[in-house]
């Protein structure tokens, strides 16, 4: 991980923490100025320094329900890729190893599988928006391929919304 984006990655868990630099400071025994100079890319951390801050943000209680819902999908075996809903865009963000296999042997172009995807998971935001708990299905075509998707939304703990897709192909 690049000593910049730790600093990201710090301020981040800062604020999902609701904690102030000071008390960050505090617990990994430097200033609140050296916790400010890291955040803002001023400054980079000391390896000793480095490695204190990845292990505090390695700790599971200390991440956040997003980065567990990335790596639960990107595990999957099944079709499955996670999006983030933006405005009227969608943001792909992963996919399963299962959605990476089906790409690779051949089934669609992984890239027009995904801007396929986001371009229905936009039209589909409203709906999936509005049914919050209920997931929204979704008859698609990818390069002749009939499929359905199954859309489900997922906040995570900063608010932002997720769609869970789920690519079932039809025969």
């Amino acid at each position: 991980m690049s000593r910049l984006h730790l600093g990201e990655k710090l301020r981040a868990f800062r604020i999902r923490q609701r904690i102030k630099q000071e008390a960050l400071a505090a617990d990994l025994g430097v200033s609140q100025a050296t916790i400010s100079r890291l955040e803002s890319g001023v400054m980079e951390a000391s390896q000793q320094l480095a490695d204190s801050i990845e292990a505090l943000l390695a700790n599971p209680t200390n991440q956040s329900s997003f980065d567990y819902w990335r790596a639960a999908v990107s595990r999957l075996d099944g079709l499955f890729a996670l999006y983030r809903l933006m405005g009227t865009e969608s943001d792909p963000l992963t996919v399963s190893r299962g959605f990476e296999r089906w790409a690779e042997a051949g089934a669609t172009a992984p890239d027009n599988a995904m801007d396929t995807i986001a371009q229905a998971v936009s039209q589909t935001r409203s709906a999936l928006v509005d049914a919050t708990q209920q997931p929204v299905t979704r008859p698609i075509t990818i390069d002749g391929a009939k499929l359905h998707l199954n859309l489900q939304l997922v906040v995570d703990d900063h608010g932002s919304r997720l769609a869970l897709v789920e690519i079932i192909r039809t025969h």
